[in-house]
């Protein structure tokens, strides 16, 4: 429909628009949906406008006000801003509202300064500064450079291109280096910065000059100051300090925009610089920004915009259309009344000869999907003057594709369709894809690839070349998702690169799709893990199931399923695609999410902003890593023995989330953990504390040799392992955050770890993708029967591990040993009893605990009995009190007895006086509660296995009607699968169970 009025759309506003006079300030070309057509000095690439002095004289803009709503007195008002007589003024439409920043614009060309240049060639801006210094910058924007373009900080001691120097640069793409050269006419030495990825706007560079030494520093988000090296570098008293600009190649003029100058601590004025072009072809400049942002934003859905001149009158409108990425629209010529649409856009230069509009879209006469029988394809576009274009091999259209000649296209094969629909004096379609399967069964949901096949097997740049996979450089694709019926359910452009660590160089690579604004949307607004889960992604991941690609394909996959079951923890959703690339079948991947800023953010209900990032403890993969040290520093400076560590050891971490996270690892026995796969993250805009976050478990349950027996937890204690290991031993040396490990650990191992329980996960993982192992194994080698060994092998490995990791436990802690505890209640129905964690309400139950670590048990009666006492083979100082804490040194039989009592006398609230509805529930659940009397109570979800996911209230209960709302949450934020849950209401006296089931279609 869009392209379809286009052009009937343009027509209508040349002659419903103003025509400009000759002594106007006129709109000449609006751009509304940028990505990168222009960057301002932030390097963000946000809408514009561009006015164009249509006189014969300068006029000055004071005054003049613009505004997409038809309101002078609240439109933005320009400064005083002389504009020449044909000159023409960008006017960034960011919604930032500023006039001028006192940012400083440096262009420069030349060759650079780095390893590999013997004569350096850049611009400097400098002055001449004698002894020690502290000199700081940042960098916010680098455009039009070269691969290592950079800008920064340097101290030279001559102005010649092979002085000796030092100096701290922003690099592009992303990286921070310190840089320098000790001897005249050598190749420099660097030292580039691991810390964190450069990101502008936030180029923060720092040269310290201290005596015979020069140190280099970058800065974090959060104002901290990393030091990348420090040099030995005797140098003269006197030296040339400044900053250095390049484009790394001598016919391109870079562009830095650089502010908050400060040398040892006071602001400096540009003017005190002085300016020189070493070793360049092209003369640079300098000078101060004087970019214009407005108080709005442009719709891209279009809109009107309106220029009042300072008297208000009504100097120009320009309604404009819906608009994509990077198109623009404007008046062709410059300043005519002609309207057209600009591809490529042309901010503050003329416009060029556009076109009036976009071809319609080719359109099928069968839609895309899976086929029995040979299909005769045809396009049904009945427009004379279009011509389509279409590949069948998976490449990019283009105007030298083949041309569709109104015969049917016969496809008796798999394949996807790619086509554009060309028209003279319009742009190109949209291209649309279509991937038509034939003859095929798969069983499980499917992905198909169209990517161009010299962008993945060139020799020189393909990503599926094993040269090219460090760095992974971003390629254009496009991937359509059909569901179990075969329906396409969602198609949509991206930018696709390898992903992964060694199995990059695996022959089926795992692929990380990441949404552009240039495509359809930003975002991928898609349900890809199901109704009841997130519907919006930032980017996601097919994986070839990492190290295990050959082996099972499942144990990553089985870790985040168990992750599942334990509520503090949350682990990439996995689900397992069959995948075509351009036609062809390309075995099973594993779909999961990317984690990332965005991730938290979404499954938290957190802003992107606050939240900070750690990899491997030592490199923000987002915001800032001072917290985390600070953190660290608070904890290695505590006296664990003292009872207010632990409250300082709480107030800094989430202790459920720590200990869940390493007894989960550990028991899955991950191999390529603890000294790698390290993530944490917090965000002052949730609770401050720290959490780990459980990734790339594909090394586990038995992998390569490593079976039940084998002992991870050595190298969790190992202090020397890693920095993670050194804080888990300093946390584990207060005896509370120990006791309390060990006995969720043994929770766990009675629970979730039970072998029962993941085999039966295993085997519907197994069973899942079981149909099309064949098929895959056929394609990428070993066979079906050694996968039935693997999965076999995985078996051996849950059925052993639960005898081998407490005997672990046993011998790493010193223990005398662990017992089995046998809980009973003497009447069924009666109560429940919870040791620990676990609420156990299936009786007899049996589980096992470590001798001498204290664990506390508690009687809770259901409604109509109360707690009466214990019979046990333990010594309990007061049988009758409901809550004990035990410590075993054998077996233990425990039962907890429960007398019956007159419902009516005793109870103060009724059976009946609980209740949830709607149930089943989709999105949330209300829990209605009447009581007969002013009482303090505690109501909480739980899961099957018992497990508390959420209190609701621990607050006195109101004589008459209490209501409450369940979001289907965990405490934790993470939103719950289907399934059958129990809200408990318990006061002192009685306890309720109302089973409630989530079900969303």
């Amino acid at each position: 429909m869009f392209y379809r009025h286009i052009i009937a759309f343009t027509v209508i506003l040349i002659l419903a628009s103003p025509v400009p006079s000759q002594s106007q300030i006129i709109i000449n070309e609006i751009m509304a949906s940028s990505y990168q057509s222009a960057f301002d000095e932030d390097n963000d690439s946000p809408d514009w406008i561009e006015l164009y002095n249509n006189t014969s004289t300068a006029l000055n803009l004071k005054g003049y006000r613009i505004s997409d709503k038809k309101n002078f007195s609240g439109a933005w008002k320009f400064p005083d801003t002389y504009l020449n007589a044909g000159e023409r003024l960008l006017v960034f439409a960011s919604d930032k509202n500023r006039t001028g920043s006192n940012k400083y614009v440096i262009e420069a060309s030349g060759e650079g300064i780095n390893q590999y240049e013997y004569d350096d060639g850049f611009r400097f801006e400098y002055l001449k500064i004698a002894g020690d210094y502290d000199i700081q910058m940042r960098v916010n924007s680098l455009r039009n450079s070269y691969f290592n373009g950079s800008a920064g900080l340097i101290m030279r001691e001559g102005i010649d291109e092979r002085s000796k120097f030092a100096g701290v640069f922003c690099f592009n793409p992303d990286n921070f280096t310190f840089i320098i050269r000790k001897e005249e006419g050598t190749y420099p030495e660097i030292a580039p910065s691991t810390i964190f990825k450069l990101k502008y706007p936030n180029g923060w560079v720092r040269l310290k000059r201290q005596g015979d030494s020069v140190s280099g520093y970058t800065k974090d988000l959060g104002g901290h100051w990393y030091l990348i090296k420090t040099y030995y570098y005797p140098a003269p008293n006197s030296m040339f300090v400044g900053i250095a600009v390049s484009s790394s190649k001598e016919d391109m003029l870079a562009k830095a925009v650089v502010s908050d100058l400060i040398l040892d601590g006071k602001a400096m004025n540009y003017d005190t610089l002085s300016g020189v072009e070493i070793n360049t072809d092209i003369t640079g400049k300098s000078y101060y920004s004087n970019e214009l942002h407005t108080d709005f934003k442009l719709s891209s859905d279009g809109e009107t915009l309106y220029l009042w001149n300072s008297a208000g009158e009504l100097s120009d409108s320009m309604s404009f259309p819906a608009l994509t990425s990077d198109v623009s629209y404007g008046r062709y010529p410059d300043g005519s009344v002609e309207r057209e649409y600009f591809s490529p856009s042309t901010p503050g230069n003329s416009n060029q000869k556009g076109n009036s509009g976009y071809a319609e879209l080719p359109k099928l006469n069968i839609p895309a999907g899976w086929y029995n029988n040979q299909l005769l394809l045809r396009f049904e576009n009945n427009n004379p003057n279009l011509q389509i274009r279409y590949t069948t091999d998976g490449t990019d259209v283009s105007d030298t594709s083949t041309i569709y000649d109104k015969n049917s296209i016969v496809i008796d094969s798999s394949v996807v369709i790619r086509a554009k629909a060309y028209q003279e004096n319009l742009f190109p379609s949209k291209e649309i894809v279509n991937t038509y399967i034939l003859n095929d069964n798969s069983s499980l949901p499917v992905v198909s690839f169209a990517i161009s096949p010299k962008l993945l097997w060139d020799t020189v740049s393909g990503i599926f070349n094993n040269k090219n996979i460090w760095p992974a450089p971003e390629i254009e694709g496009n991937f359509e998702l059909f569901d179990n019926s075969k329906t396409r359910v969602f198609s949509s452009h991206s930018e696709l690169s390898v992903h992964g660590g060694n199995s990059r160089t695996y022959a089926q690579k795992s692929l990380k799709l990441t949404s552009r604004g240039r495509y359809e949307s930003s975002t991928f607004v898609y349900p890809f893990f199901g109704n009841n889960y997130l519907d919006e992604f930032n980017g996601i991941i097919f994986r070839n199931s990492g190290i295990d690609w050959q082996d099972s394909k499942l144990r990553d996959a089985l870790c985040s399923v168990i992750s599942e079951q334990i509520p503090s923890q949350r682990m990439a959703k996995y689900r397992p695609y069959v995948s075509f690339l351009n036609g062809r079948y390309w075995g099973l991947y594993d779909l999961r999410e990317k984690l990332d800023e965005f991730y938290l953010s979404k499954n938290y209900h957190l802003p992107v902003e606050g939240i900070n990032i750690i990899d491997q403890d030592e490199f923000i993969m987002y915001g800032r890593i001072d917290e985390y040290d600070d953190m660290k520093s608070k904890l290695f400076s505590s006296d664990m023995s003292k009872e207010e560590s632990y409250k300082t050891i709480d107030s800094l971490i989430d202790i459920e989330n720590l200990i869940d996270y390493l007894s989960l690892e550990i028991y899955c026995n991950n191999m390529d953990w603890p000294w790698n796969n390290i993530k944490v993250w917090n965000s002052v805009k949730y609770d401050g504390k720290w959490r780990w976050m459980l990734h790339d478990l594909d090394w586990t349950f038995g992998l390569w040799g490593a079976d039940a027996s084998f002992d991870v937890m050595k190298d969790v204690l190992e202090p020397d392992r890693s920095r993670f290991t050194k804080l888990f031993l300093k946390i584990l040396e207060n005896n509370q955050v120990r006791e309390r490990f060990l006995n969720k650990f043994a929770d766990l191992m009675n629970s979730v770890f039970l072998p029962n329980r993941l085999n039966k996960l295993l085997d519907s993982l197994a069973e899942g993708i079981e149909p099309e192992m064949q098929r895959h194994i056929d394609k990428w080698g070993i066979s079906y029967q050694k996968w039935q060994d693997k999965i076999n092998k995985m078996r051996n490995f849950i059925n052993e591990r639960p005898g081998w990791q407490r005997t672990n436990i046993v011998n790493h802690y010193g223990l005398s040993g662990y017992s089995k505890v046998a809980l009973n209640v003497n009447i069924r129905g009666s109560g429940t009893i919870k040791i620990n964690t676990l609420n156990i309400t299936d009786f007899p139950w049996e589980g096992y605990y470590f001798n001498k670590i204290p664990v506390p048990i508690k009687a809770i009666s259901d409604s109509g009995y109360k707690f009466k006492n214990w019979n046990t083979t333990l010594s309990f100082n007061d049988s009758t009190s409901p809550e004990q804490m035990v410590n075993l040194q054998s077996d233990a039989i425990i039962t907890a007895n429960f007398d019956k009592i007159d419902d009516t006398a005793a109870r103060e609230i009724w059976s009946n006086n609980l209740s949830c509805y709607p149930n089943p529930f989709k999105d949330k659940i209300a829990i209605k509660v009447i009581s007969e009397s002013t009482q303090k109570a505690e109501i909480e979800i739980q899961n099957l296995l018992g497990q508390k996911l959420k209190t609701i209230t621990t607050d006195f209960l109101s004589s008459g009607i209490n209501e409450f709302t369940w979001d289907g949450t965990t405490e934790t934020g993470n939103t719950v699968s289907n399934g059958i849950y129990f809200c408990i209401l318990s006061t002192n006296k009685n306890k309720l169970i109302y089973k409630i089931i989530k079900f969303c279609n």
